[in-house]
């Protein structure tokens, strides 16, 4: 009875899967019941007739097909690289990151300014996270001398993927701003966030996108914007070339600082 049933159920499981499958039911059920799970998958060989002396044609798949395989899971799934992975096991994801600028003119200081952020996420669901971050400032010529922020929100991850990504956060922020000369300010505030990013072309060139507002609680008249927008490049497997625009705005800026202000960088950066 028992054999009978395991014969049953290894023709029936090819039918089922394949039904499930093809209807779309399956797409449906992993978005109702996304699976939290980690996979890793693995080839034994991509190769064309010239690499089968090595490999059997069994366990070879043609470049061809890699690339469509590679097409089908950056869409249906989640694709990370593996040290995102390991970060992500226990459903955490951290950034850590900053820049600086310094420019002169005819000998004389015209920028100088430096910006470091560190955010922690814990994904809730395949979607959803937390998060807390903490960011702090530095410009001369907005008169900061030190503005801290630190704050607690959610976040939707609407698209991740190698090719596309896309979320949004909101929360509430504690600003604090130690200006040089006006007298120092410091409110509760909402904040709002979006991060794009998108490579063009099925090439490895990466159109960009990241702006955050913060309004102030109880005026909202006092509001800053920070953006970035630009294209990143690799150049190695780890270091890339960035060619970025970005853009500021302060409503209430210190007395004699602009309320807008614009940069244009090119960078070279290094990922690990």
């Amino acid at each position: 009875m028992t054999r009978a049933l395991d014969r049953i159920r290894t023709r029936l499981a090819p039918a089922s899967k394949a039904v499930l499958f093809r209807s779309g039911a399956l797409t449906l059920l992993r978005e109702v019941l996304p699976s939290r799970g980690v996979a890793i998958l693995r080839y034994h060989a991509i190769c064309g007739d010239e690499g089968y002396w090595y490999a059997d044609p069994g366990i070879c798949v043609t470049p061809q097909a890699f690339e469509k395989h590679c097409r089908y899971l950056s869409t249906h799934y989640s694709v990370l690289p593996m040290p995102e992975v390991v970060a992500r096991i226990r459903d955490n994801r951290y950034t850590l990151g900053g820049r600086g600028a310094r420019a002169k003119d005819s000998g004389e200081v015209t920028e100088a300014n430096w910006f470091v952020y560190t955010k922690y996420d814990h994904f809730l669901t395949k979607k959803w996270y937390g998060y807390a971050n903490a960011n702090f400032e530095n410009d001369r010529f907005k008169d900061i001398y030190l503005r801290s922020t630190l704050g607690v929100g959610t976040g939707y991850q609407f698209i991740e993927s190698e090719k596309n990504n896309l979320s949004l956060e909101g929360g509430l922020t504690y600003v604090h701003t130690d200006f040089t000369n006006a007298p120092d300010d410091d409110y509760p505030a909402g904040r709002w966030a979006i991060k794009f990013d998108h490579l063009l072309f099925d090439t490895r060139v990466q159109f960009f996108h990241y702006d955050e507002a913060y309004v102030n609680l109880e005026n909202a008249e006092d509001t800053f914007v920070r953006s970035q927008t630009g294209l990143r490049v690799p150049l190695t497997k780890d270091l890339n070339a960035t060619a970025q625009y970005n853009f500021d705005w302060d409503n209430t800026p210190a007395p004699g600082a602009v309320r807008d202000d614009g940069t244009l960088l090119m960078t070279l950066g290094y990922r690990w």
